[in-house]
């Protein structure tokens, strides 16, 4: 992460969009806590929140990524922290 702010403070201004697209890889809450912190830090007014419904796996599939109740809370909890 501290790349990420390094970078944003770059290139931050009101027309800067930054999407968390939610998969099992990122949706701890920890790593959210993390997004929206650096976010802050660095004046980011616009997160896009992306998870692809389509793929919800009702358990752990193969594939590389996937999404399952876990995943669409934590899309949830990145919603309700970015309205903050």
């Amino acid at each position: 992460m501290k790349r990420f702010g390094t970078i944003l403070k770059s290139i931050v201004s009101d027309n800067v969009f930054i999407k968390y697209n939610v998969c099992n890889y990122n949706s701890d809450l920890d790593e959210i806590d993390s997004f929206l912190i650096n976010c802050s830090k660095v004046g980011v007014k616009h997160i896009i929140i992306s998870a692809e419904a389509k793929s919800y796996q009702p358990v752990k599939n193969a594939g590389p990524f996937y999404y399952r109740e876990k995943e669409f809370q934590a899309a949830k909890y990145l919603q309700q922290g970015a309205q903050k």
